[in-house]
Order: C-alpha cells, then structure tokens, then sequence
C-alpha cells in the first residue's frame, strides 16, 4: 500500500497568499475609515443639531437669542454656550455658575475659588470651566481630542497664573458675520462691513451675523426676528478645528463665535507653517489668531453649520466666498445664488 504524503506549502505560495491579503487589507482599511469617519461626521452633525435645538427653546423662553458679553467694572463675562447649557442638559453647571463674578479675572475673582485657580474647589467658577462637555465636542478632532487642555494653549489665558487652568473646549461657534478687520483678509467697507448695529470695528464687536461680542457694559441681543434675511439662509453655528484656532473655552467671550470673512478650511499662512501640508500648519500656527480667524473642521472637502432655521447643512470649502458671506449675515438684505 503506497503512502500519500501531504506537500507543505511551497515559498511560492506562501508569498502569493501573503500578497493576497496584504491587498485585501488594503482594500478594506480605506473602507474600515471612510465608515467610521461617516459615524464621526453623523454625530457631530447630531451635536450641531441639538445645539440649534437648543438656541431656539432658549429664544423661545427669553425672547432673545442667547448673549456673549465681557464687561469691565468690575469684570465679568458670558458665553452663549454657557447660557445655553440647561437646554443641552447641562442644568448643573449653568446652576452653579456665579454670573455676579468673573472666572480667572483677579480683579472680581468668585470667591468660592479657594487658594488655588489651578486647582479650584469643586463647583465655582475656575472649576465649572474646566469640565469636558461632549455635546460641544466634534468626533473628528484630533487636537486636544479629548476636549479639555490649559490655559498656556488657549489665547486670552496665556499667563503665568492661568498656564495650567484647566479649559474645557468647544468646536462650536457661533457666527458673527463677515466684517472682520484683523490680519491679511479683512471687510472693512463694502456690502458686508456695516455691523447691525450701526458702529464701526470688527466683527466680535459690531456683528452683521447672529452672534457677537459686547465690550464695557454693551450686550449683543438678536431675536429671529431680527434675521430678515431669513433662517434658512443664514449660518448660526459652525465647526471649528481646536488644531486651526487657540480661541475654544466654551465659557469664553472670545471663544465661541468666528467670522465667515475667509474661506472655509484656509490654509494656515505664518511662515512657519506655509510649507507645511494643511493640518499640520494649523496646528504650527495655531495663535496666530488675526489670520486664523474663520471656521474649520477635519471633514473631509468642507464643514457642517447649524442654520437659523435648526436644519444642519454642510457647507462645501470650494463654495464661493461672496456667497459664503451673504449666508453669514441675518440682515444684509443679500440675493443668496448658486449652489452652497
């Protein structure tokens, strides 16, 4: 009786099957992300889609679209996040907020701060801002991913005393319009320059969009009313990149609105980071905040806004500029043509 004997695999083979699913793998891994960054893109569309929600239950209980304000004497401020946040279920910490003081300011300090700013007692101020809120968070991120860094990356808290203050981040903004007059794109005159207002400065100050700034004592008030463009056409809130922007405390003045006075997704411009492929030139230079100015995201091909109306659109970066800022203004009176 002959024996069969079983040949193993010759060297042949065996590198014809390794190729083989070396080039399955490499079929599947584009296919494994492209899914996984579509996940990451539906829920940060879902956050954008609640904080809408959001605003409009806050305008219908106080007649008002939520305020950002920085006052001085004595110093205070608010985020229209920070007013918004019983509306995203984050009752408590809006409860425990004092808005009689400010949060890091010396000169009107919450007293329940304790001796130490960098590790304040739990529920004042210093320590409210700090805390990571998901609903303000785009899954996409990959700067400062897990939404909470120190005062030494965030603009406005770079000092000796703030450096390691704990700062919870937002990749949402409100929008403030187009009249922006800081770095190399500025609006200073033209149809998108006049602030609703009727004053003259750039936008965080005097906006044409339905978010702004006040400073010394004057607030920012919109209604929807006031949004005679209509809602559907016009951006309320957007995503920006913490790697783009050191501009992101969501319990900030100046950290939760942007301008719409540049494209989509501009390319980083300070010298250090011209040469650099786009994400890594933001990241080089991040506090460059004149030319940073404007709204970002890691989508790939544009970003995702809340309009006026609650609906969320995403908005391609390849999208003309003119229109781009005819969206960005609630009363320019502008004719919104062409695909966006």
């Amino acid at each position: 009786m002959k024996r069969r004997y079983h040949g193993a695999f010759t060297l042949v083979e065996l590198l014809v099957v390794i190729a083989i699913i070396g080039i399955l793998v490499g079929l599947l891994l584009p296919a494994v992300q492209a899914a996984r960054e579509a996940a990451r893109r539906m829920q940060c569309s879902n956050n954008l889609k609640q904080l809408g929600l959001a605003i409009h239950n806050y305008e219908s209980a106080s007649k008002t679209l939520p305020i950002t304000y920085f006052r001085n004497n004595p110093q205070r401020e608010a985020s229209w996040i920070l007013m918004t946040l019983p509306f995203i279920e984050q009752g408590s910490i809006y409860n425990q907020w004092d808005f009689r003081f400010s949060a890091l300011t010396a000169n009107n300090l919450d007293p329940r701060i304790g001796p130490s700013l960098v590790t304040p007692n739990v529920g004042s101020n210093a320590w409210l801002l700090g805390q990571r809120l998901s609903a303000l968070l785009c899954p996409s991120e990959s700067h400062f991913s897990d939404g909470v860094t120190t005062g030494s990356n965030v603009i406005n808290h770079q000092t000796a005393a703030l450096n390691n203050v704990k700062i919870g981040l937002t990749n949402y903004k409100g929008v403030m319009g187009s009249n922006y007059q800081w770095g190399q794109i500025q609006v200073t005159s033209g149809p998108w320059a006049t602030g609703r207002f009727g004053t003259s400065g750039h936008g965080y100050i005097s906006p044409t969009g339905m978010f702004g700034r006040g400073d010394n004592g004057q607030n920012i008030p919109t209604r929807f009313r006031d949004v005679s463009d209509g809602l559907s056409n016009t951006l309320m809130v957007g995503e920006s990149t913490f790697a783009a922007n050191a501009l992101n405390g969501w319990y900030h003045w100046n950290g939760v609105q942007k301008s719409c006075v540049g494209p989509i997704n501009r390319p980083a411009v300070c010298a250090a980071g011209l040469t650099q492929p786009r994400a890594q030139g933001w990241v080089t230079c991040r506090a460059d905040w004149p030319n940073n100015e404007g709204f970002h995201s890691f989508h790939t091909g544009g970003a995702q806004f809340s309009m006026g109306d609650g609906s969320v659109r995403f908005i391609s970066d390849s999208i003309e500029l003119a229109i781009y800022r005819n969206l960005s203004t609630c009363g320019g009176g502008e004719v919104i043509s062409g695909e966006f």
